[in-house]
Protein backbone atom coordinates (compact mmCIF):
# COMPACT_ATOMS: atom_id res chain seq x y z
CA UNK A 1 0.00 0.00 0.00
CA UNK A 2 1.41 3.02 -0.96
CA UNK A 3 -0.51 5.79 0.29
CA UNK A 4 -2.46 6.13 3.93
CA UNK A 5 -5.52 7.65 5.27
CA UNK A 6 -5.23 9.72 8.24
CA UNK A 7 -7.36 7.03 10.59
CA UNK A 8 -4.65 4.68 8.99
CA UNK A 9 -1.28 6.51 10.18
CA UNK A 10 -2.97 6.94 13.81
CA UNK A 11 -3.76 3.21 14.45
CA UNK A 12 -0.36 2.48 12.80
CA UNK A 13 1.52 4.67 15.47
CA UNK A 14 -1.11 4.21 18.09
CA UNK A 15 -1.97 8.21 18.43
CA UNK A 16 -5.50 9.90 17.80
CA UNK A 17 -6.19 11.18 14.43
CA UNK A 18 -5.87 14.94 15.88
CA UNK A 19 -2.15 14.09 16.42
CA UNK A 20 -1.68 13.06 13.05
CA UNK A 21 -3.57 15.99 11.72
CA UNK A 22 -1.36 18.53 13.91
CA UNK A 23 1.81 16.61 12.55
CA UNK A 24 0.71 17.43 9.06
CA UNK A 25 0.08 20.97 9.90
CA UNK A 26 3.56 21.51 11.41
CA UNK A 27 4.63 20.08 8.50
CA UNK A 28 6.53 16.94 9.97
CA UNK A 29 4.30 14.86 7.78
CA UNK A 30 3.39 15.01 4.27
CA UNK A 31 0.06 14.55 2.72
CA UNK A 32 -1.52 14.78 -0.07
CA UNK A 33 -5.46 14.87 -1.30
CA UNK A 34 -6.35 11.90 -3.61
CA UNK A 35 -9.88 12.13 -4.69
CA UNK A 36 -10.99 14.03 -1.84
CA UNK A 37 -9.47 12.23 1.27
CA UNK A 38 -6.03 13.14 3.08
CA UNK A 39 -3.51 10.42 2.31
CA UNK A 40 0.23 10.00 3.62
CA UNK A 41 2.46 8.15 1.50
CA UNK A 42 4.00 5.34 3.01
CA UNK A 43 7.57 6.96 2.17
CA UNK A 44 6.87 9.80 4.81
CA UNK A 45 5.75 7.30 7.37
CA UNK A 46 8.79 5.37 7.06
CA UNK A 47 10.89 8.56 7.69
CA UNK A 48 8.45 9.61 10.39
CA UNK A 49 9.12 6.25 12.51
CA UNK A 50 12.88 6.25 11.56
CA UNK A 51 13.02 10.08 13.04
CA UNK A 52 10.88 8.52 16.30
CA UNK A 53 13.80 6.07 16.48
CA UNK A 54 16.44 8.79 16.76
CA UNK A 55 14.86 10.59 19.22
CA UNK A 56 14.68 7.87 21.48
CA UNK A 57 10.57 8.00 20.99
CA UNK A 58 9.64 4.23 21.59
CA UNK A 59 7.64 2.94 18.05
CA UNK A 60 6.66 -0.41 19.84
CA UNK A 61 7.29 -3.99 17.93
CA UNK A 62 3.93 -4.48 16.93
CA UNK A 63 3.41 -0.61 15.60
CA UNK A 64 6.38 -1.75 13.32
CA UNK A 65 4.56 -4.89 12.53
CA UNK A 66 1.32 -3.40 11.64
CA UNK A 67 3.31 -0.91 9.04
CA UNK A 68 5.00 -3.76 7.83
CA UNK A 69 1.68 -5.74 6.97
CA UNK A 70 -0.04 -3.00 5.73
CA UNK A 71 3.10 -2.05 3.48
CA UNK A 72 2.73 -5.29 1.81
CA UNK A 73 -1.20 -6.18 1.45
Amino acid sequence: KEYFLITEVAEIFGVSESTVKRLIRARELCAIKLRGCTRVPRRDLEKLQKRAKRRSTRVHKGQTDLLQRSTNG
